[in-house]
């Protein structure tokens, strides 16, 4: 199965307002596919203890600094953190930056801190984030159709559970 095969939103559960909520998780791991949510939703469920919601609180903040500059596009939300571990280390992100709609290029200051904020050392020390960054000039499809190759890769990758070779799981997409 593709990633495009698999990543697609059609089959997902929908709730009242046509919010896509975080489906349960199986046997520790969320269902294959990808998984539009919010950062409320990610809090709900995903917050249980005071590190997870240290993590949680430099991811909110990390998501709102990239907003408030202008950048436009989704964070895939993956690794042990959305796996249910206690004391996951970091969060792993991959921000997908949609070229088109972001514009924090036009503002100088703007431009300065995201880059500082898609430094992967920046992200680990200031934010307990791990990050992969790339671009592409459409992201407001449901589908990931307008990705390089290597973006794809990454959320393949993304898919795989790294003790448990033979399974797949699925991620959460926040927009931003």
């Amino acid at each position: 199965m593709s990633v495009i095969d698999i990543c697609t939103l059609d089959s997902l559960p929908v709730r009242g307002g046509g919010c896509i909520t975080i489906p349960a998780m199986e046997d520790g791991l969320l269902p294959l596919g990808v998984h539009d949510c919010t950062l409320d939703e990610i809090c709900e469920i995903f917050v249980f203890n005071p590190w997870r919601n240290d993590l949680f609180t430099f991811l909110s903040a990390y998501v709102g600094k990239l907003h408030e500059c202008g950048v436009s596009g989704w964070i895939v939300v993956d690794g042990s953190y959305v796996q249910m571990k206690d004391e996951p280390s970091d969060i792993d992100l991959l921000i997908v930056i949609d070229r088109k709609k972001s514009t924090y290029k036009s503002n100088e200051r703007n431009l300065q801190i995201v880059l500082d904020l898609l430094r992967m050392d920046e992200a680990k020390d200031r934010f307990k984030l791990h990050i992969f960054t790339g671009y592409a000039d459409d992201v407001s499809g449901q589908e990931f159709v307008n990705l390089s190759p290597w973006l794809k890769d990454y959320i393949q990758i993304f898919t795989l559970v790294r003790d448990r070779p033979f399974d797949l799981k699925g991620m959460l997409r926040l927009a931003i």
